[in-house]
This record gives C-alpha cells, structure tokens and sequence, in this order.
C-alpha cells in the first residue's frame, strides 16, 4: 500500500497527522514531501512495514523516538527544521540511506554509531561542530558521507576505520584542519589513509607518555625509602635531659 500526499502546487497542504495513522500497518511507502508538517504523532512507529519515508521539504523540528520500531530502508528528512536527531536512529535494523540536508543540526546522536546496516548518510548544509567519537563503528557498512558545508574543524580519530567509504563529500568547511584541504580533494581513500597515519602517531605518542610515567613512578619509588630515612633522623626524639646530664658529669668526673 501506497500514500502520497498532496502536488506541492495543490492546495491545502497537511498542516498534521491524525494519530489514527498509526492504524495502517500495511503502508510500505509514504510520501509526505512538500507539506507543512511540524511533528508527526508517537502512533507514527506503529507503520512497521514502511521501507521507504520521504518527509523532505516540511516544517518538522523533532522526530518521535517511536521510528525505532519501523523497518524503514530510506529515510528523507531533507529541508526541515530539525535540530537533533532521535537516538533511535541507530536501531533501527533496516535503515540503509539517511538524508537530513539542510537543517539546523549541529551534532549527531552518539547512537548512530549502532547501526551495523546504514550505507548512505547525507548531513549536508547544517551546523555541525563534530561528528560522534565513535563514527568509525559504522564503518563497515557505510559507503557514501556527504558533510558539505558545516562547521566542522577535525574528524574523530576512530574514522581510520571508514574503510569501505567509496564517497566522501566534505567541501564548505571553512575551518577544517584535520584533514587539510588537499587531503579532502584527493578523495576517501586518501582520507582514511591519513587518518589511519593520524591515528598510528597519536598511539605511539600515548605509549611513549605512559611509558615515561612509569619510569617516573618506578624513580619515586626507589627515592622514597632514602627520603624516609633521612626525614626519620631530622626528626628522631632527642635523648631526655636527665641522661645528657649524666653524660656531661661522667665526663667532668
């Protein structure tokens, strides 16, 4: 089963959507594209059979958590006015291709990193900062990044393990360092090539510096017992007058 929503030249467009919604659970593929919806009800996870979402070009500011449950392939949120994304996003087993093109986000939820199944993630046009510590983890399956024009600065050091990346997009990152320029044009698997270079230096560089603390520590260590006996000396007891006064006698005697 099939819904589209109204032309875009139509007129009314859906303003929202009855919670009765959630009632067909034969919906497969749902077209709600060009609308002016703000929210979508929490009866929305109950369409478990939709494969494909096309919510592009609304006015949603939030999505329900509830999408964990639906068995979605292709998720368009392009165009909306969304600032965070839901943390079921990254258990929801089918999700293949995520689009959220121009939107407001500035971070992604750290949960993104659980799916094993995404293969298309789009976050272009938006605000991000940075991407999560862990995004290396979807690494396996994730084929295309599309991250143009953001604020990133730096990728996380985990993204050495991008290694089946085939299309990396990160042009419009006007304060982008790691990587450098002419790095990003060179493609992904020049990327990955460096950040796995990035990642080797900075794990050397992090035994190098546990190592000196050891020796540090093993160096107090054999300092210490000769610091103990010394502070024991300067401080030992002085004998009792009466006996320095027996000795001086002895001695006059």
């Amino acid at each position: 089963m099939v819904f589209v929503g109204p032309h875009p030249l139509c007129a009314p467009q859906i303003t929202h959507l009855p919670t009765l919604i959630g009632n067909l659970s034969s919906l497969h593929i749902l077209e709600l594209a060009s609308n002016r919806l703000e929210v979508l009800p929490a009866t929305f996870g109950n369409l478990t059979n939709i494969a494909k979402l096309n919510l592009e070009c609304n006015r949603l500011r939030r999505i329900p958590e509830t999408l964990s449950r639906l068995t979605i392939k292709t998720l368009n949120l392009n165009s909306n006015e969304l600032v965070n994304l839901p943390h079921c996003i990254g258990q929801m087993p089918n999700l293949k291709s995520l689009s959220v093109n121009d939107n407001r986000l500035k971070y992604l939820p750290g949960d993104i990193t659980a799916s094993k199944t995404l293969a298309q993630l789009h976050v272009c046009n938006n605000r991000l900062m940075e991407l999560p510590d862990d995004i290396g983890k979807i690494g396996p399956s994730l084929t295309n990044l599309w991250l143009d024009f953001n604020n990133l600065t730096a990728l996380p050091m985990s993204f050495h393990k991008m290694t089946s990346l085939v299309e990396l997009k990160m042009e419009g990152n006007p304060g982008m360092v790691f990587p450098t320029i002419d790095k990003i044009i060179r493609g992904p698997k020049a990327v990955v090539a460096w950040s796995k270079k990035r990642y080797s230096t900075s794990l050397f560089a992090r035994q190098q510096v546990r190592m000196q603390s050891a020796e540090r520590r093993a160096k107090t260590r054999r300092i210490a017992p000769n610091a103990a006996q010394t502070a024991s000396a300067l401080f030992a007891p002085s004998p009792p007058l009466f006996t320095l006064v027996r000795c001086v006698h002895t001695c006059v005697v």
